[in-house]
């Protein structure tokens, strides 16, 4: 109101019923992955990436107070012929906006790196090599806290980035892994072989020993091309489910769950060990979706049971039937530690006797031998525990 008792016909800005429309800020830059997503569409359809290099475009650290003194010293405005001052920015991590300022009283802004909608380029970069090397969020902002770079990264941008990353990985990897599969294709077809039912080798890995891990990976390469044709990460734990514990039955958890369903990390249930035999059987069956490709013979090693499953699953309804093939390597293994086993209970069974020094006949250095004659036969096709076509060695 103007005066008492009158209204004002209209409301000013300033006026605290007017709501102004939030269009993001600095903090909030990260959170948008509207660009990748459609980028990784895109990606699903084609066949190959080809990547531009631009030499030109390349990163540098110098210290700012020494560079732009110097520059302050030299340079001036055109427009009131005096000095300028070189100012940063609205730094978020590695990136900023440099202004330019002088006495025309206007600021000229220049971007410290490229940007991708509005968020700097450079602290993606930045957290995807970090993770490359193992580094997490405090090594990141120890890094940069050490090296005089800046505060570093909050902790909703740092995640908020790891989902952007998530996506265009995952869009790139399944683009890698057709390619992957039609070169595997073309090699089992020059090799006499149906050119979609190919040989692929399998095995599990853990993030520790013992078989209480509550993560692992599985993949599969080809035999002919060496390369990785699929891969699938097995999990017990989702963090984001953590939180809910012992609230399971309430209405919250169960309005929160329904959208969390598709993005939640636990995609395994039983023992560590099993998640090597469920990752293969996931991979089997999505095979003719994904690559079209069958999966005809399966090499793993002779200690798992993952062959065993595959053939009680009959994923391709004997058409083709799996077969399996014993990875000479693994052989090689075994073959090793049950002869050193066998010596160390003959040193112990004649260390009393007078056949204690022919018990020590059999030596490690002989035992070396004994398995590069093991390759030896293997390779001129005579029969010790098997023939050469039901082996694969890389």
């Amino acid at each position: 109101m103007d005066r008492k008792g009158k209204k004002r016909g209209t409301k000013s800005p300033g006026d605290p019923g007017i709501k102004r429309k939030f269009h993001g800020n600095r903090y909030t830059a990260e959170k948008d992955v509207t660009c990748v997503s459609k980028s990784a569409e895109k990606l699903k359809n084609e066949e190959d990436i080809e990547v531009a290099i631009d030499e030109s475009s390349t990163y540098a650290l110098l210290s700012f107070t020494l560079v732009f003194s110097a520059l302050e010293s030299v340079l001036i405005c055109k427009a009131c012929k005096s000095g300028i001052k070189f100012l940063k920015k609205s730094q978020v991590g590695l990136g900023f906006n440099l202004c330019i300022k002088c006495k025309c009283n206007e600021f000229t802004t220049i971007n410290s790196c490229p940007k991708v909608r509005n968020a700097f380029e450079v602290n993606r970069r930045l957290t995807f090599v970090m993770r490359l090397l193992g580094v997490g969020l405090s090594g990141i902002n120890i890094f940069c806290a050490m090296m005089d770079l800046g505060p570093g990264l909050s902790k909703s941008g740092y995640y908020s980035i790891l989902d952007t990353i998530h996506i265009a990985v995952k869009s790139v990897a399944k683009v890698l892994f057709r390619k992957a599969a039609q070169e595997e294709k073309k090699a089992n077809e020059q090799e006499g072989n149906i050119a979609d039912e190919i040989t692929v080798s399998g095995d599990g890995s853990w993030a520790k020993r013992g078989f209480t891990s509550l993560l692992g990976i599985v993949s599969l390469i080809g035999k002919y091309s060496n390369k990785v044709i699929d891969v699938i990460v097995k999990s017990k734990v989702c963090k984001a489910c953590e939180k809910w514990v012992g609230k399971e039955n309430k209405d919250e958890y169960l309005e929160w769950y329904e959208d969390h369903q598709t993005e939640c990390t636990a995609n395994h249930e039983g023992s560590s060990g099993k998640m090597e035999v469920d990752g293969v059987i996931e991979m089997f069956r999505r095979s003719v979706e994904e690559l079209g490709v069958k999966y005809k013979k399966y090499i793993g090693d002779g200690d798992s049971k993952t062959y065993k499953n595959l053939l009680e699953a009959n994923i391709y309804n004997n058409d083709p039937k799996v077969e399996k093939n014993e990875c000479v390597l693994h052989v090689k293994k075994r073959m090793y530690r049950r002869v050193k086993e066998t010596l160390t209970q003959l040193q112990k069974a004649f260390l009393k006797t007078l056949f204690f020094w022919s018990a020590r006949v059999l030596t490690f250095f002989l035992l070396n031998r004994l398995l590069s004659n093991f390759n030896r036969l293997f390779y001129t096709r005579i029969v010790l525990v098997g023939t050469k076509e039901n082996f694969f060695h890389p």
